[in-house]
């Protein structure tokens, strides 16, 4: 019976994946520099960091350019650096903010 019961209850739960949005994945970056996360973000679609060429342990990227000094010293690498875009229509996304370290 436990078996039959869970069994119905995978029918009724639509897979993950045919809900989410084609923009929400891992994308690399035309020059191979970089690798962006694109992931849903409360109401909207953010994208972050998670891979840079010229990134390293040792010496990783920081965003040293940022005119706030207090934010100088973070790592590029898991920086949220897009956010707010809202889906207009497949494949088109609207509004949001870019930040460019």
């Amino acid at each position: 019976m436990k078996t039959l019961f869970a069994l119905l209850l995978l029918l009724l739960v639509p897979p993950a994946y045919a809900s989410a949005d084609p923009v929400v994945g891992y994308w690399e970056t035309e020059d191979h520099d970089a690798v962006i996360e694109f992931l849903p973000c409360e109401d909207s679609f953010c994208g972050r960091f998670v891979w840079l060429k010229e990134d390293s342990a040792e010496n990783p990227s920081l965003d040293d350019l940022n005119t706030n000094v207090d934010k100088r010293g973070r790592p590029l690498c898991g920086l949220t650096f897009l956010g707010g875009f809202e889906k207009e229509d497949e494949g088109v996304y609207k509004s949001g903010w870019i930040y460019s370290p």
